[in-house]
């Protein structure tokens, strides 16, 4: 069922931020100015609404300096924002530590489907509401859990009491998603004992669960499964690790420029961020046997962007202001199997950020080469979402894109609040848990896609 809390949304008019940033050891001493940039999307009037404190789902700033956002909230957005609002009041901001209160008290009050959030909320009168279309999307509901762990894995059992209460407010948040965990989950008809991706109210009277499951390991929405899983264990009759386990995962084979042949973790499209978000919140590389198809998928957009002078391809804006799932071909599962291709050389500089999670000086290199091949990509409240090989950008900055952004930047300390939070509220055997399911983070096999596909 869809409900919310009755109860008024604190007023957070005031204090605004105006100025974003997180601790000094944070900032690459090489890319200190860009990074600071890239956080003033998350400025109040920029890329958040003054009035309901809430991040947009994206801004267009115009040639003439004018910002026109969209008024809707992403809710992934909304927790990586959380997690930017953290590292600010670690770093002194008293108006990031108003703001953590204000946000979850916006997140306590908005409708909800069986506890998991709504993938896509409009603002109205500053308030969380929803669209006559809504979507309770598990994989988005998991990434906003994720980001709520780290708040509560932050201040859990924090000195400062008002701290430590934000804590329990994430935990109880959390915890409230069981019930549409179990929603999700099909005990009857489900061989494969996989997680159905969503529920959906359509707006013209059809409401129900989408056809499709979670399936692939690869991809972004791995965490739900996982959550689902960690939160339910212990349960008299928990949703099982299958629903993990069971997804499949494939890699490519590709050769490098050099000649070196290497397997690739694929992901639907070859988007760079399907296969990194996850790593934002955990540290996926220190679990997973094969840690190297990690690498090797970055070798793949390594290789295809630097030919063309321009960042990573992932899903990111169009040059003319819409919406792509850019991929490269060498890790693009579909692609693999002969459907078509969504390799452009359009890049997006979040893609390149989140390779700083393997290797930041090598990410900051490359992206210092955007910059000075591009400097048109840079704009006062952070870079434009995507430049292609013309150089030519777009004039959209998109609100998710931004928050992975910067937390690829500080994702160590995310991923230690997680782990935090699950080993003191959940107990050791959660956590044994999460370490088990990286455990059978294997391929089920290499693909190659045959020459006369088209």
């Amino acid at each position: 069922m869809l409900g919310g809390c009755a109860s008024s949304v604190e007023d957070v008019s005031t204090p605004l931020i105006t100025d974003v940033y997180i601790g000094e050891h944070h900032y690459p001493e090489n890319f200190a100015q860009q990074l600071h940039t890239n956080l003033q999307y998350f400025r109040d009037g920029v890329g958040v609404d003054a009035q309901s404190g809430m991040p947009y789902d994206f801004i267009r700033l115009m040639d003439n300096g004018i910002i026109e956002p969209r008024p809707a909230v992403n809710s992934t957005t909304v927790g990586l924002y959380l997690n930017v609002l953290t590292e600010m009041e670690r770093a002194g901001s008293a108006e990031a530590r108003q703001r953590l209160g204000e946000v979850l008290s916006q997140l306590e009050n908005a409708p909800k489907w069986n506890g998991l959030f709504i993938w896509m909320y409009k603002v109205d009168a500053g308030e969380l509401s929803l669209n006559s279309r809504s979507v309770a999307s598990a994989v988005d509901a998991a990434n906003l859990i994720s980001s709520l762990a780290a708040v509560a894995g932050a201040y859990w059992q924090h000195e400062d009491p008002d701290l430590a209460q934000l804590a329990q407010r994430a935990d109880t948040l959390i915890m409230e998603s069981k019930q549409g965990w179990y929603g999700l989950y099909d005990r009857e008809n489900n061989d494969r004992e996989l997680l159905r991706a969503a529920w959906q109210d359509r707006g013209d009277g059809q409401r129900g669960y989408v056809k499709y499951k979670i399936d692939r390991k690869a991809n972004e929405s791995r965490l739900a499964p996982l959550w689902a899983a960690v939160l339910t264990y212990g349960d008299e009759e928990p949703i099982p690790e299958a629903t993990f386990t069971n997804m499949r995962l494939y890699t490519g084979e590709y050769v490098t420029r050099d000649g070196e042949v290497i397997n690739p973790m694929l992901t639907w499209n070859g988007a760079y961020f399907q296969g990194m978000l996850p790593s934002v919140w955990f540290d996926e590389q220190s679990m997973v046997p094969v840690p190297k198809m990690f690498d090797d998928m970055a070798t793949v957009q390594i290789e295809y962007s630097t030919e063309y002078g321009i960042p990573f391809l992932s899903s990111s804006a169009t040059i003319d202001s819409r919406y792509s799932e850019y991929g490269v071909d060498g890790m693009a599962e579909a692609y693999q199997r002969g459907r078509r291709s969504f390799q452009e050389p359009v890049g997006t500089p979040h893609a390149s950020a989140l390779y700083a999670m393997i290797n930041r000086d090598h990410a900051i290199e490359l992206l210092r080469d955007v910059e000075r091949r591009h400097p048109q990509i840079v704009s006062p409240v952070g870079w434009f979402d995507a430049v292609n090989d013309q150089g030519e950008v777009t004039n959209k900055i998109i609100g998710l894109d931004q928050g992975m952004f910067a937390a690829s930047f500080f994702a160590d300390t995310i991923r230690a609040d997680v782990e935090n939070y699950i080993r003191q509220a959940h107990g050791e055997e959660a956590w044994q848990v999460v370490e088990r399911l990286y455990g059978q983070f294997e391929s089920d096999g290499t693909l190659i896609r045959e020459e006369n596909a088209s």
